[in-house]
């Protein structure tokens, strides 16, 4: 059936082009109104790993096709440098074809974290306000077609893209 895997989140490197996301004027208010940049620490996941918090994933963040979730063992998720990576196995998703074929179109091209913020700092650096998340309750992650950090990632290893699911039809 294969796995669905890659880079759910990225912490943010200065060498490296999105790992960072200038948030929409007005989301975050009390900070003003000069552009604000979101990143996140490589401590941000810590927490929710550390209590093996359970974590959905879904497509598009819609939950029409949903993918698994940590607590079934569906979904793995693990930080390195880099950033929060996951993997999730597709043989119990029923829409494991229609998944593959978005990836292998290019019509996801990344993914999507749905976080609450627990712990964060705003600062000034090089003349641009920064928001940092250093801690966050993870609750969901998707691949997505827009993704707001362009460095994250998509993809399916194992098993043949096109290789029939009992009980679907091409």
């Amino acid at each position: 059936m294969g796995e669905l895997y890659g880079l759910a989140c990225p912490f943010y490197r200065p060498d490296a082009p999105g790992t960072e996301y200038e948030l929409p004027t007005g989301q975050w208010e009390q900070y003003g109104a000069e552009p604000l940049y979101e990143r996140f620490a490589p401590t941000a996941f810590d927490r929710v790993l550390r209590l093996r918090r359970n974590v959905r994933c879904d497509l598009l963040h819609n939950g029409e096709i949903r993918i698994g979730y940590t607590e079934d063992g569906v979904v793995r998720l693990w930080v390195d440098e880099v950033g929060l990576w996951y993997a999730a196995d597709l043989s119990r998703c029923t829409g494991a074809h229609q998944l593959r074929e978005l990836i292998a179109s290019r019509s996801l091209r990344g993914a999507s974290v749905r976080f609450i913020p627990r712990e964060y700092r705003v600062f000034t650096e090089g003349g641009r306000r920064i928001l940092e998340h250093t801690e966050v309750h993870l609750e969901a992650f998707s691949p997505v077609s827009s993704p707001a950090y362009t460095a994250t990632t998509v993809g399916v290893r194992g098993g043949h893209p096109f290789e029939p699911i009992e009980g679907e039809q091409l």
